[in-house]
């Protein structure tokens, strides 16, 4: 995952300020770092010619403040790094002559899309526990893409007798309009916005909260400019968070 100075720069800022709101009366917060495993997936617009695809699997950062909210609840406002994607293997269909038949050449094609973001997590918990036990929590996370990487592979090319042509798939009309990670930054709106619902167990290690916890990510709007399949993020996340 590469990491720039500028999202960092804004996503502490805009933490800064996000904590800056909260209500002077409750608590000194308590901070808290994590780490994760995503298994992420850009859901957009189904392809017709059987093409496989498979989840994206990364890392994931994250620090946080939270605040006790009473006995039962606590809020969690933080600042993550992530990266979601998506890969497509399709086929490439040319027509060609081959003597005096036309054949047409079957080429494996895959594609690899990777978008970077910062994510600003707005999380409210449900902690019945003082100190340890299970909890459930939900939250709003906007995330601005900053960055997006474009891989693309052939295979080893096949020919067959020619067939009725084949509607191009999505992934198919994606690449022949964005063409490069240059083009596919550009295809995308700068900010994305999931909800986000989760459950985990919290424990006590030596003076310090440890949680473990599984969440699941899910897109509500398009990532997409017009003119392109609408494309929605999703992410089913593991995670791990220690108690400064």
């Amino acid at each position: 995952m590469r990491c720039a100075r500028g999202p960092w720069v804004s996503g502490l800022t805009s933490l800064t300020l996000l904590l800056a709101c909260v209500p002077q009366g409750y608590a000194r917060p308590r901070f808290a770092a994590s780490l994760g495993l995503d298994r992420s997936w850009i859901r957009q617009d189904e392809a017709v010619d059987g093409s496989a695809r498979t989840w994206r699997w990364a890392p994931t950062a994250a620090l946080a403040a939270r605040w006790r909210l009473g006995r039962l609840l606590e809020f969690e406002p933080g600042l993550a790094l992530s990266a979601v994607g998506r890969q497509d293997r399709w086929v490439l269909l040319t027509t060609a002559q081959g003597g005096t038949v036309l054949q047409t050449v079957r080429t494996p094609f895959t594609v690899k899309q990777t978008i970077h973001a910062v994510e600003l997590p707005i999380r409210l918990r449900f902690m019945p526990g003082a100190r340890t036990g299970a909890f459930a929590d939900a939250a709003l996370v906007p995330a601005y893409q900053y960055s997006a990487d474009l891989q693309t592979a052939f295979g080893t090319s096949s020919t067959a007798a020619a067939s009725a042509p084949r509607r191009a798939s999505p992934e198919a009309v994606i690449f022949e309009t964005v063409g490069s990670a240059t083009g596919l930054r550009a295809s995308l709106y700068p900010w994305d916005l999931r909800v986000s619902a989760g459950a985990g167990w919290r424990f006590a290690v030596a003076g310090h909260g440890v949680d473990a916890a599984l969440r699941w990510d899910e897109g509500v709007v398009d990532i997409r400019r017009r003119g392109l399949p609408q494309a929605h993020t999703r992410v089913m996340r593991a995670v791990v968070s220690l108690a400064l």
